[in-house]
């Protein structure tokens, strides 16, 4: 099953990898049966063709007046073997071979779901329904407005000689967001919306009432507003494009700085960037670079200990190349890396290749490598399309695996909803099947 599981996920992996660049014509065919899949007016045919013991599968999909519904052929036993129906509402699964359909309401599982992350897990979920968080949301909006509203006078704009500076006025700064903080953590409608949520963290061992707040914050208030006192920050944009940003933060002996320069061209929106951060005029601890384009991105920052690098090389709209290294204590920790068609993937104790070996307008061929865990797998992968079939084989130790997918006129499909032998799931049948999952699993 693991070996089964593998070659349908390399199915997706491989062809995004070999699809990411040029759009070529297989591309464009394989995108046009895609496009010509219309559920209304036929139906989707799936041939599963396994080797060794694995049952062979027909797959028959579509849409009518009782929402998706699908039907599953063992072509081993030569009977339907199961089948599904999808409404607004409601999932039917029948067993066909045991004469039974059980019918599963959205409703009930998502009741269910939230009895059993509040009883069983201690989280109380019906706290944060999704009409209580945009409410909650809404407030705390309209209380953040008029803060909004006053950062305007944190700073100060002045023409200079091609352009203008911007300057932080510190002493503003610190007084209107230690006020606004203030005014909301003494808000009576913002306290309940925080004290709504304090059970909701405290199963998670986080202890965030509004007292809490409230205490923490009279305890850092003055620090915080020292620190924003404290800091200098100004740019100076031109009319060219150009920038130049500087921040100081001063704390005792030390001096933290960050400096930012760069340009946006206004007519291509092309943008190059780089900050850094040092400390004590000493070498750059920490360094982001940004640039973007029509011909690519390209983002690299340094820090303590990491880097990351990623890079996109474009023609147009479509991908060229792409490079991405995440490094830690100078050791790579993942690394992806496509060009011509060809993608790489390597991580710790994985190792992914995926070469393109073959192409023209009907059929894609590649050749797939993996290690993982010490353990290699070999795979040719074939792709192939028109106007109305998709095929993709995969081939590897010797066996073949094959998924064919075709449209085909309207099937009968009988209503699972009006079924003799109907069983609708409760909750108090989920909670004993989940139970009996739990104990087998604790057993193991």
């Amino acid at each position: 099953m693991t070996k089964l599981i593998s070659i349908l996920l390399m199915l997706c992996l491989t062809v995004s990898c070999a699809l990411a660049g040029a759009e070529s014509e297989f591309s464009q065919n394989l995108e046009a049966f895609i496009e010509s899949v219309d559920l209304e007016t036929k139906d989707l045919l799936v041939d599963l063709d396994f080797p060794g013991d694995y049952s062979d599968y027909l797959l028959q999909v579509g849409k009518n007046e009782n929402g998706i519904v699908a039907k599953v052929y063992d072509v081993g036993l030569e009977s339907d073997s199961f089948a599904l129906q999808v409404d607004a509402e409601t999932a039917y699964v029948s067993v066909v071979p045991a004469e039974i359909t059980v019918a599963l309401k959205y409703e009930t599982l998502v009741s269910y779901a939230q009895s059993f992350i509040k009883n069983t897990l201690g989280i109380p979920v019906d706290l944060i329904s999704p009409e209580q968080l945009m409410a909650d949301a809404s407030v705390i909006v309209s209380k953040l407005a008029p803060l909004a509203g006053s950062a305007v006078t944190m700073v100060d704009v002045s023409e200079i000689e091609g352009g203008y500076r911007v300057t932080l006025n510190s002493q503003v700064a610190a007084q209107v967001i230690t006020g606004g903080i203030d005014a909301l953590l003494g808000d009576d409608e913002v306290k309940g919306i925080i004290d709504r949520y304090a059970s909701l963290l405290a199963t998670v061992g986080v202890e965030l009432s509004s007292n809490v707040l409230s205490q923490a914050w009279d305890g850092t208030r003055d620090n915080i507003a020292a620190a924003i006192s404290a800091l200098e920050a100004s740019a100076d944009v031109m009319d060219d494009g150009t920038y130049q940003a500087k921040a100081t933060l001063t704390k005792g002996e030390d001096v933290l700085n960050v400096t930012s320069t760069g340009s946006v061209d206004l007519e291509t929106g092309a943008i190059d960037t780089l900050t850094e951060v040092s400390k004590n005029d000493e070498a750059p601890v920490a360094t982001v670079k940004y640039t973007a384009g029509a011909d690519g991105v390209l983002y690299e920052a340094k820090g303590e200990g990491f880097s990351l690098y990623e890079k996109l090389e474009l023609a147009g709209e479509e991908l060229v190349k792409f490079d991405y290294v995440l490094t830690e204590e100078d050791t790579p920790v993942i690394e992806m890396h496509y060009a011509d068609g060809n993608c790489t993937i390597t991580a710790p104790d994985l190792n992914i290749a995926v070469e393109k070996t073959f192409e023209d307008a009907n059929s894609l061929e590649l050749l797939l490598t993996m290690k993982a865990a010490g353990q290699e797998t070999i795979a040719k992968l074939t792709y192939t399309v028109n106007e109305n079939e998709l095929t993709y084989k995969a081939e590897t130790a010797g066996q073949e695996y094959i998924v064919k997918v075709t449209t085909t006129d309207k099937g009968t499909y009988a209503n699972l909803s009006e079924a003799e032998n109907l069983v609708v799931v409760t909750e108090e049948l989920l909670d004993s099947l989940v139970s009996e999952l739990l104990e087998a699993g604790s057993l193991e």
